[in-house]
């Protein structure tokens, strides 16, 4: 089972609720919020609707995500950057019908990129190691998930699927799905 749970809170959606394309690219660039990534049990991320913030980068991280997502379609390995961590990432392994995910910690983060398909080699410990989820529930959940956050965005305000900065996320994920 893999499963993303997200939530914008309140005062991002009072904040983002009356701006224009323009001010949105000009103030926010991104949607801030919470997210957690479940991995049959083995959960990273936070969401709580009783916690009143998040400083997550929602469009980052499901920019990511989709990444990955289309990338197994060919790919045996995947690694990923997690965002705001020195030098942690998800590897995903493809074994047939199933993803192999490790949560893992490199010596040397840079110049490795947020996406990558050759193995990590200098990784210096295993947070969780080769949690198995279905390759089809992970890319199924996180193309649902960005189709219902850009719905909700739509609700929220019109206005900021006509940004710069979703629009252009709205095209990197349309041209994944072709």
């Amino acid at each position: 089972m893999f499963e993303i749970r997200y939530r914008i809170p309140e005062e991002v959606l009072n904040e983002i609720s009356s701006l224009d394309a323009t001010e949105f690219d000009t103030e926010f660039n991104d949607i801030e919020g919470q997210i957690e990534l479940n991995f049959n049990g083995n959960k990273y991320g936070f969401c709580h609707e009783q916690v009143p913030f998040g400083q997550e980068l929602l469009l980052f991280w499901f920019g990511l995500l989709n990444s990955v997502a289309t990338k197994l379609r060919k790919a045996h390995y995947v690694a990923m950057w997690i965002p705001e961590t020195a030098a942690s990432f998800f590897e995903f392994v493809r074994s047939g019908e199933f993803l192999k995910i490790s949560l893992v910690t490199v010596a040397r983060p840079n110049g490795k990129g947020f996406v990558v398909e050759s193995p990590l080699s200098d990784v210096v410990q295993y947070d969780c190691k080769e949690i198995q989820v279905l390759v089809q529930d992970f890319q199924c959940e996180v193309s649902q998930k960005i189709e219902e956050l850009l719905k909700e965005l739509e609700t929220i305000n019109p206005e900021l699927l006509k940004s710069e900065h979703i629009s252009l996320f709205i095209e990197e994920y349309k041209s994944s799905k072709s």
